[in-house]
């Protein structure tokens, strides 16, 4: 673990004592501080272009889209 992980390490607050030496905690901690999160305010403003016709694709189309976007960021989330 190189520095600038272990000031990472050191920021988390854990529940429990003891939880800093267990993998699943710390392993969350740090998936929630680095996983990115999702712009609310971006994802709401494509949903609107998409329904109000101005690229062109439909709610159904850009819905699916959305669904397989999610589930690929899980999906490469869990390789890692």
């Amino acid at each position: 673990m190189g520095r600038e992980a272990k000031q990472v390490f050191v920021s988390f607050r854990f529940a429990a004592d003891g939880d800093n030496a267990k993998f699943d905690p710390v392993i969350g901690n740090f998936d929630a501080h680095f996983v990115p999160r999702t712009n609310v305010i971006h994802e709401r403003s494509a949903f609107n272009a998409t329904r109000n016709g101005v690229t062109g694709v439909s709610r159904h189309s850009y819905g699916i889209c959305m669904i397989c976007h999610r589930i690929v960021s899980m999906a490469s989330l869990s390789m890692i």
